[in-house]
């Protein structure tokens, strides 16, 4: 019987310690799981946006391309192989470096 793969959400607060139970959860669960980090979901920042990136709300919902996880994410629970966004918090764009995520039992 083929069983569907789980998905366990973490969400909080930053510093809140999502990285590090998420740690322990990747550690107990070995290569029976994939991560997957919303992080990697912010959208490019514009031009317009770059020049004055100190001022940007990295923190209001728009930021970050939900629409594109949940398709992912639902993907992902059919047991499809997704290629995930990848985001450098350096330059504040996406990546073109591929990102597989895997679907687990």
């Amino acid at each position: 019987m083929h069983q569907s793969p789980m998905l366990i959400a973490v969400g909080g607060g930053s510093c809140s310690g999502k990285s590090v139970l998420c740690d322990g959860i990747r550690a107990t669960l070995g290569d029976r799981c994939t991560h997957v980090a919303y992080d990697n979901y912010y959208l490019s920042l514009t031009p317009s946006q770059l020049a004055d990136v100190s001022s940007y709300n990295f923190d209001e919902p728009q930021s970050l391309d939900t629409p594109r996880l949940i398709e992912d994410l639902t993907r992902l629970k059919r047991g499809e192989t997704v290629n995930g966004p990848s985001y450098d918090f350096s330059t504040h764009l996406r990546t073109q470096a591929p990102h597989p995520l895997i679907p687990r039992n």
